[in-house]
């Protein structure tokens, strides 16, 4: 039976989320789009560069985050925590000379220092992050900004389950940005930070 690590924890409470935002996401993208595609957009500063509405902006996060979703699961997530693991309770030998730590830090070719796999992490993780920073920036326009005004009079725009699956959408995009954002820099910090702990721990060997 497989361990179950707070990693392994985290991803499946991850993987039972997304399947809850994606049902609510399809959901109201069916039930509304009729009532949607009778709003218009009263500010015209809102589309300049093309067409769009809550519609297209609930569609294009439901699909971000599940696909979002789907790469931070399939990374390497495991095998980073666990090399980090193992440099950061790894003890510096009488026999670590500067020779031999020359030769562990080549970028990931010695197992024991996989500095490609932290900086590659952590370059899918703000990418990932300024995906969702984007995303957010399009639906503060869709939903604060457009201001639409709509032919049907059976509801007021701002009373659609659309729309506050969108608000609720924007505001998970810009925390996941800001989330992601400071994970990936500090992936991107490790093998600096292993770095200079190796190079501490030769020096108060050798006094």
């Amino acid at each position: 039976m497989a361990k179950l690590t707070p990693l392994t924890a985290g991803l499946g409470m991850m993987v039972i989320a997304l399947v809850i935002y994606d049902g609510f996401g399809i959901w109201f993208l069916c039930r509304d789009y009729s009532t949607v595609q009778e709003c218009h957009a009263s500010n015209r500063d809102a589309h300049a560069i093309w067409p769009t509405n809550l519609w297209t902006y609930v569609l294009f996060s439901v699909i971000t985050v599940s696909f979002a979703s789907l790469i931070i699961i399939a990374a390497p997530l495991g095998r980073s925590v666990e090399a980090g693991r193992k440099t950061v309770k790894r003890n510096a030998s009488p026999r670590d000379t500067e020779e031999a730590l020359g030769r562990r830090t080549k970028f990931g070719l010695i197992p024991s220092r996989p500095d490609w796999l932290f900086l590659w992490i952590g370059s899918i993780l703000i990418c990932i992050g300024l995906v969702f920073a984007i995303a957010g920036f399009w639906g503060y326009w869709e939903l604060f900004m457009a201001r639409p005004w709509c032919s049907s009079n059976k509801a007021a725009f701002s009373e659609l389950d659309l729309w506050h699956f969108g608000r609720l959408s924007f505001f998970l995009q810009i925390v996941a940005s800001i989330l992601l954002f400071m994970w990936g820099i500090a992936y991107w910090s490790a093998p600096c930070l292993f770095e200079l702990r190796d190079l501490m721990s030769v020096e108060e060997d050798q006094i």
